[in-house]
């Protein structure tokens, strides 16, 4: 019995309980939905970042000297090897 045949008998099943599948995502469907009220979205990343690490500590600094919530920070990196032989 392969994956067709794990699938045939999924499609037996689904047709043989047709009704008590649908009563149970239908009550599902209603308790999830019961939920939604509560629901909270936080689009504002920096409030979920932890406050006491230091890279968020110098973005509110970059944030305050520039005056934006979007700020964009460029690290470069100057390797001295770069032009030595080895």
């Amino acid at each position: 019995m392969g994956f067709q045949g794990a699938l045939v008998r999924v499609a037996d099943i689904q047709k043989k309980y047709t009704i008590p599948i649908f009563v149970v995502v239908v009550i599902f469907t209603i308790i999830t939905a019961a939920g939604l009220p509560n629901l909270k979205l936080q689009t504002d990343f920096t409030k979920e970042m932890p406050q006491d690490i230091p890279i968020v500590k110098l973005n509110e600094r970059i944030t305050d000297t520039f005056n934006g919530q979007d700020t964009l920070i460029v690290v470069g990196y100057i390797s001295y090897r770069a032009g030595k032989k080895k």
